[in-house]
C-alpha cells in the first residue's frame, strides 16, 4: 500500500504544479481510507457467522483448505496462497511489470477502490519522466530591402507552445530596452506592432526556461532587425539658383540623405534621359542640354539607400548654350556712298532675349559728334527688328547688340559714311604728346585715312618718308605726319609729337653719405635729374613712406639711434623705371674725450683708409692676438689722453696761482 501511495505522490508531483500536488496527496490519503475501512468490514462480518453461513467467495487461485472468511488482501498481504498478482509492466519483480496495476476483487463482487495507473515503463521504485518542454516560435515578415533591411516596419509575434516552462523574450536598441517580457501558458501570443519601432537597428532576443527557471540555451533566438521605411531626401542646387538663366555646361551639385542605412547612389536624368550616376551621397553632374523656347530643361536626380527604397527631386533648369544673333542690314562695312541708307537692324535668339539695342554715332565733316536714337523695335517670329534712314552726311558708326537671358552677348558693328568732304585721318591724335621707349607705326592703312572715296596718302616722321612697321629708337622729340589725298582732290593732314626716352630717371640723395655715421638725427633729402620724372615709392629699413603722387623732390628726418637703409624708387613718363639706395648710421653725440681719443685710437689701432686684407690672407696667430693687441692699445690710449688731460689741468690751475701772487 505504501509504494502505490508513493507512486501517485509522485506522479502528481511531476504532472501538476505546486497546487494540483497538495490536491494529488489528499486524494491518495482519501483512497487509502476506503481500502482500510473496506478490509475491515470485511473481516467483521466474516468472523460473526457460523457454519450455516455460506463462506464468501475467494479470489481466483485461492486454495480450498486455506484458512476461511477472510477478506481478500490487498497484493504483498500474508497468507498461504496469495491471490494472482496482476501482470506487471517490463523491468518490475518477476519477469515483466504489470501494464495497469489490478486491484483484487472483494467478496460478493465488490471491489476495491481503483487506483492511479502508473506510466508504462515506470518502476514504483523510479522517478517519472521529466515533462517535454517545447520550443517557442516566433513570425517576423520576410526582409523586403536590400542588404538585409526592413524597409516596412515589421509586426512581431511570440508564441509560448510548451505546457511546461516559460518563454521569455526582450527587443532592444543599443542599450535601451524597448520590450521585456515572458510567457506561461501554452498558446498565448505576445506581439510588437511595427508601429512602436523606429528606423534603426534592433535585437530581438527569446529564450525557454525550465520550471526551475533555468535558461536553456538549445532554445534561445537572437535576431537583429535592420529597419529603414523612410525614403532618402534628395537636395540639389546649382551656382546662381534654379531660377537664373545659364550659358554652357552647367554643374548639378546633389546631395542625397539618409537617417539610418545611409545612401547608395545617386542618378541624373534629364528630359528624361539617363545622364549617369555617382556612387555615395554627394557628387556632381554636368547638365548641357539646351533650353529651347525659353522652356526649363527638366532635371531629375534619383537617391536610392542601401534598403532600396528610392525618393527623387525634379529641377527646371534654364540653359542657353548658343548666343543670340544681331545682323545690321541695307549697307556694307566701310561702305562710301552718297545717297540716302535705309539700315535695318535685326536681333534673335532661340530662347529669351534679355536686352537689345542700336546705336548710331555720327561724326560730321567738323569733328562734332551725335548720337541717334533708334526708331521702335517691331516683333518678328523669333525676335525684333527696326529700320532707320540715314540722310546727312557723315561718318556714321552703327552697332547693335543682344544679350539673352544666360547673359551672352553678341555684338555688330559697321561704318558707312555719307559725305563729299575731305578725307578722315584717324588715329594720329592718340600718339600726340605721348612719351615712349620705342615707336613704331603699323596701323593699316584703312584704319589710318577713311575717305568717302578712293584715296592716296603718306606718312612722314620729321619731315621724311616713313615706312610703316619701322621702329625707332632715337632719343628725342619726334613730329609724325599723314597727309591723305581723295580721288576728287580733297586734301587731308594731320600731326603728332611724341618723344622717344629710354633713359632711366637719375636719383639724387642729398644731405647725406653712403656709410656716414650722423650724431643725433640726420634729414635726407631726394630729387631727381628730370623734372618731368616723378618719385614712385621711397622705403626706410623696408618700410613704405608716405609720398605724394606726382612727387620729384621729397625729405626725411630720421633721430632714432640705429642704422638705415632708404631705397628710392622713380618712373618717367615714358615707363622707364629706376631705383637707388643709400645706407647710413645714426649714433648718439660724441664726448670731448671721445672725439679726442678717436683719432689716436684710429692711429694705434691701424684703423686707415689702407684697403684691409682680407680674413683668407691673414695668418691664424694674426686673428688671434689682433683682438688683444687692440684691447690692449686703447686702454694705453686712453691712459695717455687722461694723463696729457691731467697735466693740462694742473698746468692751467699753477698758471693761475702765479697770476694771483702777481
Amino acid at each position: 500500500m505504501g509504494k502505490r501511495i508513493k507512486s501517485v505522490a509522485l506522479l502528481c508531483v511531476v504532472l501538476s504544479l505546486i497546487y494540483t500536488q497538495h490536491s494529488a496527496i489528499s486524494y491518495a490519503e482519501t483512497d487509502v481510507g476506503k481500502q482500510t475501512e473496506g478490509g475491515k468490514s470485511e473481516n467483521i462480518e466474516g468472523e460473526g457467522e457460523d457454519k450455516e453461513l455460506e463462506k464468501p467467495e475467494k479470489p481466483e487461485g485461492e486454495a480450498g483448505d486455506k484458512e476461511p472468511e477472510r477478506p481478500e488482501k490487498p497484493e504483498g498481504e500474508d497468507g498461504d496462497k496469495e491471490p494472482e498478482k496482476p501482470e506487471k509492466p517490463e523491468g518490475e519483480d518477476g519477469d515483466k511489470e504489470p501494464e495497469k496495476p489490478e486491484k483484487p476483487e472483494g467478496e460478493d463482487g465488490d471491489k476495491e477502490p481503483e487506483k492511479p495507473e502508473k506510466p508504462e515503463g515506470e518502476d514504483g521504485d523510479k522517478e517519472p519522466e521529466k515533462p517535454i518542454i517545447k520550443k517557442f516560435s516566433v513570425k517576423v515578415p520576410k526582409v523586403a530591402g536590400n542588404s538585409g533591411y526592413y524597409t516596412e516596419k515589421p509586426d512581431i509575434q511570440i508564441v509560448h507552445n510548451s505546457e511546461c516552462g516559460v518563454t521569455k523574450y526582450y527587443l532592444k536598441k543599443g542599450e535601451q530596452f524597448l520590450v521585456r517580457g515572458s510567457i506561461k501558458e501554452k498558446g498565448r501570443k505576445a506581439e510588437i506592432p511595427g508601429e512602436r519601432l523606429e528606423d534603426g537597428e534592433y535585437v530581438l532576443v527569446v529564450w525557454m526556461e525550465d520550471d526551475a527557471k533555468k535558461r536553456l540555451e538549445e532554445m534561445t533566438l537572437e535576431k537583429t532587425l535592420k529597419i529603414d521605411s523612410r525614403e532618402p531626401d534628395v537636395q540639389m542646387h546649382v551656382q546662381g539658383g534654379f531660377d537664373a538663366w545659364h550659358k554652357g555646361a552647367v554643374k548639378l551639385y546633389a546631395e542625397g540623405m539618409d537617417a539610418y542605412s545611409g545612401v547608395k547612389k545617386l542618378s541624373c536624368y534629364v528630359n528624361g534621359a539617363f545622364v549617369g550616376d555617382i556612387k555615395g551621397a554627394k557628387g556632381s553632374f554636368e547638365i548641357t542640354e539646351s533650353s529651347v523656347l525659353g522652356n526649363g530643361v527638366e532635371v531629375m536626380v534619383v537617391a536610392e539607400d542601401r534598403a532600396g527604397k528610392e525618393s527623387s527631386r525634379i529641377k527646371n533648369l534654364y540653359i542657353d548654350n548658343i548666343a543670340p544673333e544681331a545682323e545690321i542690314g541695307g549697307a556694307k562695312d566701310y561702305m562710301i556712298t552718297g545717297k540716302p541708307l535705309n539700315i535695318t537692324y535685326k536681333v534673335q535668339d532661340e530662347n529669351i532675349l534679355s536686352e537689345f539695342a542700336a546705336r548710331i554715332k555720327r561724326e560730321d565733316e567738323k569733328g562734332r559728334k551725335s548720337l541717334l536714337l533708334a526708331p521702335d523695335w517691331q516683333k518678328t517670329k523669333n525676335g525684333r527688328k527696326t529700320v532707320q534712314k540715314l540722310t546727312k552726311d557723315g561718318i556714321y558708326q552703327l552697332s547693335v547688340f543682344a544679350i539673352d537671358k544666360s547673359g551672352q552677348k553678341t555684338e555688330k558693328n559697321m561704318q558707312v559714311i555719307i559725305d563729299r568732304e575731305n578725307p578722315v585721318i584717324r588715329g594720329i591724335e592718340e600718339l600726340d604728346g605721348r612719351h615712349l621707349k620705342s615707336f613704331c607705326w603699323d596701323i593699316p592703312a584703312e584704319d589710318t585715312v577713311q575717305d568717302f572715296t578712293t584715296y592716296t596718302y603718306e606718312i612722314l616722321l620729321n619731315g621724311k618718308p616713313y615706312h610703316r612697321g619701322e621702329k625707332v629708337t632715337v632719343e628725342r622729340n619726334h613730329v609724325l605726319e599723314v597727309r591723305a589725298k581723295d580721288a576728287a582732290g580733297n586734301r587731308a593732314k594731320a600731326q603728332a609729337r611724341f618723344k622717344v626716352d629710354r633713359t632711366a630717371p637719375e636719383i639724387r640723395f642729398l644731405d647725406v653719405e653712403e656709410g656716414e655715421a650722423y650724431e643725433e638725427k640726420c634729414t635726407v633729402k631726394v630729387g631727381l635729374g628730370d623734372a618731368e620724372d616723378t618719385i614712385q615709392r621711397v622705403q626706410i629699413n623696408g618700410e613704405d613712406q608716405k609720398i605724394h603722387p606726382g612727387s620729384q623732390t621729397c625729405r626725411y628726418t630720421v633721430q632714432e639711434h640705429q642704422d638705415y637703409e632708404m631705397k628710392v624708387t622713380a618712373v618717367d613718363r615714358a615707363g622707364n623705371c629706376s631705383e637707388k639706395s643709400v645706407s647710413f648710421t645714426v649714433m648718439p653725440k660724441k664726448t670731448w674725450i671721445r672725439k679726442i681719443a678717436e683719432p689716436v685710437i684710429k692711429t694705434f689701432t691701424g684703423e686707415t683708409k689702407v684697403k684691409e686684407k682680407t680674413d683668407a690672407e691673414e695668418p691664424e696667430t694674426s686673428k688671434r692676438v689682433l683682438p688683444i693687441k687692440k684691447t690692449v692699445v686703447t686702454v694705453a690710449a686712453v691712459m695717455c689722453l687722461l694723463a696729457v688731460a691731467g697735466g693740462l689741468c694742473y698746468r692751467r690751475e699753477h698758471e693761475e696761482e702765479e697770476e694771483e701772487e702777481l
